[in-house]
């Protein structure tokens, strides 16, 4: 794949395009769109994606450690196996988002809406979550051990198998 390492692109225009194992390394993508792009074993490590829109993109198996993508809109992307270890998530927007496998250690994911997405088998350990979203999610063996749920919404989440030792507060409202 292509590289644009370190290269700013505020407010660029990639939709529906292919850039299959692109390296977007430290790249400032502030704003750009990426709606319906495809984009599997893109590295976006240290990306600012900061109110991007990726709806409906594709980012399967991407790198993503340390990326901020504050505000950012990933509705109904695929992102299964995301590895974003201590990224920045702060109210982004994953509703219907397939995040099965996904790697959300020690992310910032506090007031992101996350309903109706699956996060089977993720990895969320030590995720802020804080005021997150979560109705309808499909949580089926994910690891939160850690997690803060403060005043996460958990209405109609499915918890299956999933690990929720040591969880930091009290989300708002639990499955029956």
């Amino acid at each position: 794949g292509a590289t644009l390492v370190g290269a700013t692109l505020i407010g660029a225009r990639a939709d529906g395009i292919t850039l299959t194992s692109f390296d977007l390394t430290g790249v400032n993508l502030t704003r750009a769109n990426f709606a319906h792009t495809y984009m599997p074993h893109a590295n976006l490590t240290d990306a600012d994606l900061s109110e991007s829109n990726f709806t409906n993109a594709d980012l399967s198996m991407a790198r993503a450690a340390g990326m901020h993508a504050g505000c950012a809109n990933f509705r109904r992307a695929m992102a299964n196996m995301l590895r974003a270890p201590n990224a920045f998530l702060e109210e982004s927007y994953w509703k219907g988002a397939n995040l099965v496998g996904a790697d959300f250690t020690d992310a910032n994911l506090a007031s992101a809406e996350l309903t109706d997405t699956m996060l089977r088998g993720a990895n969320l350990t030590r995720a802020a979550l804080n005021c997150a979203d979560l109705r309808d999610a499909d949580l089926t063996g994910a690891n939160l051990t850690g997690a803060d749920l403060t005043y996460a919404n958990l209405t109609g989440a499915i918890l299956t198998g999933a690990i929720l030792t040591e969880t930091i507060g009290a989300p708002i409202a639990i499955p029956a």
